[in-house]
């Protein structure tokens, strides 16, 4: 797991149309820690695929 400075840095510049969310508080468990931010993440990117 790369911490997300690293990921702004090195990975989203190879993808234009990528963008990178950060929940706070939580680390590689966010989905055990947080399910229903990761749902309503998943949920707000599966509608913006859709429009």
């Amino acid at each position: 797991m790369d911490p997300p400075p690293i990921l702004r840095e090195h990975l989203l510049p190879l993808i234009p149309t990528a963008t990178l969310t950060e929940v706070d508080g939580t680390g590689h468990l966010s989905p055990l820690e947080v399910p229903d931010q990761i749902a309503s993440h998943i949920s707000a990117f599966i509608a913006r695929l859709c429009a």
